[in-house]
């Protein structure tokens, strides 16, 4: 028998389940978003100080270890250049630091500049940038 909105019973029954359920579906979708838009900040939060973390003294020496021999190798070993340009802060000069921390961490396509991004941390290229425009080489 039909009921006063013209709709069965059983018909209302499927009708406010299926309402519940995309209902029950949107909320599940907003807390995921939520859920993961707190995650991302959590995750953030706990990221940034690594990036940001100091190069320990002994980080320090390996690096600049790194910047004699193995850049040193390219770039001559006073890094007044051969096979690569120079890298003396006099020819870095007026150069952005993280541009210069991009270019060591990716290389130059089209030239004999490797990327060293498997072997070093942004901040350790950020840290040899800086090293290199203050000058303070072999």
């Amino acid at each position: 028998m039909g009921l006063p909105d013209g709709m069965s019973t059983r018909a209302r029954y499927f009708r406010n389940r299926l309402n519940t359920g995309a209902t029950f579906r949107t909320g599940l979708r907003r807390a995921g978003l939520a859920g993961a838009a707190l995650a991302l900040a959590a995750l953030s939060a706990l990221v940034a100080p690594l990036a940001a973390q100091a190069i320990t003294d002994s980080r320090a020496d390996e690096l600049r270890h790194l910047v004699r021999q193995d850049c040193g190798s390219c770039h001559g070993l006073r890094l007044t250049g051969g096979l690569g340009a120079p890298i003396t802060a006099e020819a870095l000069e007026g150069r952005d630091p993280d541009d210069l921390a991009l270019l060591i961490l990716d290389g130059m396509p089209g030239t004999a500049m490797p990327g060293w991004r498997p072997l070093l941390e942004e901040n350790e290229a950020r840290w040899i940038a800086e090293y290199l425009l203050k000058g303070d080489q072999p």
